[in-house]
């Protein structure tokens, strides 16, 4: 199984390599289905660190609270830890947590495996945004309560702000997914990059 494992792992960095990606940016990830023999519900599994010497790291990867652990009994612990010589699979904790209860006696069978592999380019896509021509035009003026009292305050679209545009607080700036509010005494400053959304920062006192 380990063997078969490795020649996955291995074939999955060849063909990153090979289509251009570093050697040096390729990682990949392990999963084994597994049941229960006689059971239908095959889990899917990444490799826990139990192989390396951690006693209280599960099938899932994720370290076993104390609580959690104090829930199972010293005879389901033992059958818990029957690995059946899989390497790195010795704790089917997964099981106990998804049903409450472990299967006494029964082999733990390996239905598939799933090796995938992941890489970065290091190519980093850098969108400019054009310089100002004019001052920045709100979409509307908007009473808003602040902690200091109600302002009239202007709104205005992200998209329509510009490298060098400077908003004084307070003001309100509308995105797709969120709304920035510019504090009195603090001012947005518009650069030249588009990084996602986010291409200004607050600095108080302009």
């Amino acid at each position: 199984m380990n063997f078969r494992l490795q020649e996955l792992e291995e074939e999955c960095r060849r063909k990153l390599v090979s289509e251009g990606f570093p050697a040096s940016s390729v990682r990949v990830e392990t999963f084994l289905h597994l049941r229960y023999k006689g059971t239908d519900c095959a889990l899917m599994c990444p490799p826990a660190a139990a192989a390396s010497g951690a006693q209280d790291v599960a099938v899932t990867g994720e370290s076993s609270s104390s609580e959690e652990k104090s829930h199972v009994s010293a005879e389901d612990e033992q059958d818990i830890d029957e690995g059946n010589g899989i390497e790195g699979y010795g704790r089917f904790m997964k099981y106990y947590r998804e049903f409450g209860f472990v299967l006494k006696g029964r082999a733990i069978l390996v239905d598939d495996v799933r090796v995938r592999g992941v890489a970065a380019s290091g190519i980093q896509c850098r969108q400019t945004v054009a310089s100002a021509a004019s001052p920045p035009q709100p979409l509307q003026v908007s009473p808003v309560y602040l902690e200091e009292g109600m302002y009239q305050t202007p709104v205005y679209r992200l998209e329509d702000l510009r490298a060098g545009h400077l908003l004084p607080g307070p003001a309100v700036v509308l995105d797709n997914l969120s709304t920035i509010l510019i504090e009195p005494g603090a001012c947005l400053a518009c650069n030249d990059t588009q990084h996602d959304t986010h291409r200004a920062w607050c600095v108080p006192g302009l």
